[in-house]
């Protein structure tokens, strides 16, 4: 597997677009589409790239090596990157939508559960 398509890959199992790949390790995403399409195939950021995808520069590089399946989904994922950068006032509010939300979801499977009886 060439180390473009390593990079498609695992960016695409984190649940990252190229953008926020790009933004994450400080560059453009221009950079990461010339890393992704096989125009680059070298550069000074694959050790910083590595880091961000979850693996070692050597893995990287290697043809042999496949990125095991994260143990969250990429929608997860994406949700926890967006928690990390908000501030505390806003945590207090996603924490009261996510108990709202989990509160819908529970009566929602109950009514289900009803139904089916």
């Amino acid at each position: 597997m060439s180390i473009g398509q390593k990079v498609i890959k695992a960016r695409a199992l984190l649940g990252l677009t190229q953008a926020e790949l790009a933004k994450s390790i400080g560059v453009s995403q221009n950079t990461i589409f010339k890393i992704e399409t096989g125009v680059t195939l070298e550069s000074s950021h694959f050790p910083k790239l590595a880091k961000a995808l979850g693996m070692t520069t050597e893995q990287l590089l290697s043809n042999d090596y496949e990125q095991p399946k994260p143990e969250i989904s990429p929608a997860k994922a994406k949700l926890i990157r967006k928690v990390m950068e908000a501030d505390d006032a806003l945590l207090s509010e996603i924490e009261q939508a996510i108990d709202a939300a989990l509160v819908v979801g529970n009566l929602k499977k109950k009514a289900k559960d009803l139904k089916a009886e």
